[in-house]
């Protein structure tokens, strides 16, 4: 017997854009995605970003650093917040939007542990200037449907129909799989970043079944402007870009992952075609 007509939550999760390392070809697609889905009467209810949207390499030794790397800051956290009020718009006013802090994201109060301890008080989560929320919003992105999830580490659960919950988290795992790890350590139903691969592992116990995915990257993954790091090259690194979509049913403990594969500015998305041409339309 087929049913039809179940009412969904819908999300869309996104993730390591590490500006200023960001491809602007896969950030414009998405966006065009979310406006199509829109213009379709498909809203999404949430949109979560799992972390590393910047990526603060000026506020690191952790890689070798060109002269003046950093000093670009201001420019960097403008270009985000431009970004993140199109996504707003794409997305509608009753669209609610989670930020998991990565490792990244982490960066800025490592920094000032480490390098300026004065301004610890200033790292505050609800007065506090030296923060991302904060960052955003004085270059005038709206935050106001935003929950900011900090430290790096916390995850942010969602509760479904008929008792299910879903784990967002950044992650931590360097291993090549990642969703296998996360899978067997958590025993849950969850998704997480940082890894840069699209992957997906189900671990089955006695009475249930349990999925964990490894979402996509929207930074760049070849060329010269690809985040810093010892490894260079698509093929060396391995990454994929991409972003993921989920359905939740309110009604019952039943939901439905899709990863969308972008390559070079192209994606095929629910049936439909998307290429990106360097803004043109």
């Amino acid at each position: 017997m087929i049913e039809t007509g179940e009412k969904v939550t819908r999300f869309i999760v996104l993730g390591d854009q590490q500006e200023p390392y960001g491809d602007e070809r896969a950030q414009r697609l998405v966006v065009e995605v979310m406006k199509s889905e829109a213009d379709a009467g498909r809203n999404y209810d949430y949109c979560v970003d799992l972390g590393d949207r910047f990526d603060f390499d000026g506020l690191t030794l952790k890689f070798l650093r060109k002269p003046g790397t950093g000093l670009d800051l201001r420019r960097v956290v403008n270009s985000v917040a431009k970004r993140f009020n199109q996504e707003n718009e794409a997305l509608g006013e009753q669209c609610k939007r989670v930020w998991l802090a990565g490792n990244h994201e982490q960066r800025l109060p490592n920094y000032v542990y480490e390098a300026a301890p004065a301004l610890y008080d200033l790292l505050d989560t609800d007065q506090g200037v030296l923060t991302v929320p904060f960052f955003l919003k004085h270059y005038g992105a709206d935050i106001s449907n935003l929950k900011y999830v900090e430290p790096y580490g916390n995850d942010w659960r969602y509760k479904f129909g008929g008792g299910g919950e879903f784990i967002f988290t950044h992650g931590d795992s360097h291993s090549k799989y990642a969703s296998a790890v996360e899978v067997s350590d958590k025993v849950k139903n969850g998704m997480s970043g940082h890894l840069h691969r699209m992957q997906v592992t189900y671990k089955t116990t006695y009475d249930n079944v349990f999925g964990w995915w490894s979402n996509g990257c929207l930074c760049n993954i070849e060329g010269d402007n690809v985040p810093p790091g010892k490894k260079k090259g698509p093929q060396s690194r391995n990454w994929q870009q991409g972003f993921s979509t989920i359905e939740f049913s309110r009604e019952r403990n039943l939901f439905s992952v899709t990863q969308h594969l972008i390559h070079r500015g192209k994606a095929l998305v629910f049936g439909k075609q998307y290429v990106d041409r360097g803004g043109r339309g």
